[in-house]
């Protein structure tokens, strides 16, 4: 069985995708899956925060969960051996649409693209849709 992969892409930053990544992550492993979570903005909100500090302890990660930081544009060539005994992938995107972008929109089963409720964040959203589609074409 392979890995179901889950990308969240917006070119907007500030709408949600590393808290929903990260939350989606963990219910995943909370329902007993292997779960993979992969953050692939260059400004590594996720990855960061579990990493160790000289003045805080390293928050301890669920048996069934792995954080992996990569930020590059070949994940979608990539992603099967990533993916290698897990039953579920997540990918958090960066705050724009970039090489990276596509390459996760590729790689994905499933892309979520989180929106707040501004004009702001819908004319990005749909940015970001024509690129899904567009990435579509490819795969």
């Amino acid at each position: 069985m392979s890995a179901k992969i889950i990308g969240f892409v917006q070119q907007k930053g500030g709408v949600g995708k590393s808290t929903l990544s990260l939350n989606v992550a963990f219910e995943s492993v909370l329902s007993g899956d292997r779960t993979l979570l992969i953050d692939a903005d260059s400004q590594q909100s996720i990855g960061v925060g579990w990493e160790e500090d000289r003045d805080s302890p390293k928050p301890i990660l669920p048996p069934l969960l792995k954080i992996k930081s990569m930020f590059t544009t070949d994940i979608h060539k990539v992603i099967d051996s990533e993916a290698e005994g897990y039953d579920l992938v997540i990918i958090d995107g960066p705050p724009r649409s970039t090489d990276v972008t596509r390459s996760i929109m590729l790689a994905s089963d499933l892309i979520i693209i989180p929106c707040t409720p501004s004009g702001l964040d819908v004319k990005a959203s749909k940015k970001t849709l024509m690129a899904a589609y567009k990435a579509k074409e490819y795969s």
